[in-house]
């Protein structure tokens, strides 16, 4: 969702529908994305989960969220 390349897709599939009125889409939407470390430790937490850790990592341009927990 905050990756340099989801920001830059969203960009262009605006611009798409701009020149087009058509809505356009690189990739379907997800149900199941996570909207922030916090929400991933709330679930981790409820689900028995401990010692959760979420890492947002710069070495992939910010495109995955990273989870560890333990049960």
């Amino acid at each position: 969702m905050f990756s340099s390349t989801g920001m830059a897709y969203r960009s262009l599939e605006k611009m798409i529908k701009f020149s087009t009125g058509k809505t356009f889409r690189f990739y379907p939407d997800e149900i199941s994305r996570l909207k922030s470390k916090k929400e991933a430790r709330q679930i981790m937490q409820r689900n028995g989960f401990h010692e959760s850790k979420v890492y947002f990592p710069w070495r992939n341009c910010f495109g995955d969220l990273v989870v560890i927990a333990r049960k």
